[in-house]
C-alpha cells in the first residue's frame, strides 16, 4: 500500500466530513479523480466510512456523504433535531419526518432533476393529498389511529393553514406552514435545499441521498414511523 494514496484517502474523507463539494467541477477535482480511478483509494475510502457509520452515495459526478441511522458521532440524535428545527415535542419531530417522507417522495417522481423546486404551499397540499388515505373524517373514524403515522396524520389534519400572528417569512409550530418552514430552514442549513424568493431547490446532495439512502431504506423509514412517537 502506497503512502501517497493513504494520504489521498484521508484527504478525501476529510473533505467530505467537512462538507465539502467533491466532484468532476469542484474544487477537489483531483481527489475526486484519485477516488474514481485508483482502486486502492477507493476500497481505503469506503471502507473507512463503512467503520465509522457512513456512506457515501454518488449523483451527477459527485459524491456525498451520509451518516446511517444511530450514527452518534456523525449524525444527529432526536433531542438535537428538535433543538436544531426548533421543536419541543416527539411527535413534532416525528410529524416532520412524514413530511419529509412525502416531499422526497414527490421529488423523486420527476424523471429529470433540472428546474425541479417545491414550494411551501405545494407541501402543503402534497401532505393533505395524503390524509384521506390515511384518516375518514366523513365516518368520524380514524383507523387503527394507535399507529403513529395514523395519529401524524391526525395532528396535521386538525392545524390551520397558517397561524393568524404568522408573518411573512416567520415559522412557528402553530399551523402548517409553519411547521413546513422551520423543517425547510433546517435543511437550508444542511444544504439539501437552496432557496431563491419562495422556492426551495433541491441539491445535488439531497438526490445523492434520496436516490441512495432513501430508496435503500425506505421500508425500513416508514416501518418506524408506523413504530414511534
Amino acid at each position: 500500500m502506497e503512502n501517497r494514496n493513504i494520504s489521498l484517502a484521508f484527504d478525501i474523507i476529510g473533505k467530505l466530513l467537512q462538507g465539502e463539494h467533491m466532484g468532476e467541477k469542484s474544487d477537489n477535482t483531483s481527489l475526486y479523480e484519485a477516488y474514481n480511478s485508483n482502486m486502492e483509494v477507493y476500497d481505503l475510502v469506503t471502507s473507512y466510512m463503512k467503520s465509522a457509520g457512513l456512506r457515501i452515495y454518488e449523483y451527477n459526478n459527485s459524491i456525498y456523504v451520509c451518516p446511517l441511522e444511530g450514527n452518534k458521532a456523525f449524525g444527529y440524535t432526536n433531542e438535537e433535531l428538535k433543538e436544531k428545527i426548533g421543536l419541543r415535542l416527539n411527535k413534532e419531530l416525528y410529524l416532520c419526518f412524514f413530511i419529509t417522507y412525502v416531499i422526497t417522495v414527490n421529488l423523486l417522481k420527476s424523471t429529470s432533476d433540472a428546474g425541479d423546486y417545491i414550494r411551501v404551499e405545494d407541501i402543503i397540499k402534497a401532505v393533505d393529498a395524503v390524509i384521506p388515505r390515511i384518516i375518514d373524517r366523513s365516518s368520524g373514524v380514524v383507523m387503527d389511529e394507535a399507529k403513529s403515522v395514523r395519529s401524524l396524520a391526525v395532528m396535521w389534519d386538525d392545524l390551520p393553514v397558517s397561524a393568524q400572528t404568522e408573518s411573512m417569512g416567520k415559522a412557528s409550530r402553530g399551523s402548517k406552514s409553519g411547521f413546513v418552514k422551520l423543517l425547510m430552514n433546517f435543511y437550508l442549513t444542511e444544504d439539501l435545499f437552496i432557496m431563491n424568493e419562495d422556492r426551495y431547490y433541491p441539491t445535488g446532495r439531497f438526490y445523492a441521498i434520496g436516490r441512495g439512502y432513501f430508496n435503500e431504506y425506505r421500508s425500513e423509514i416508514m416501518d418506524k414511523l408506523m413504530s414511534e412517537q
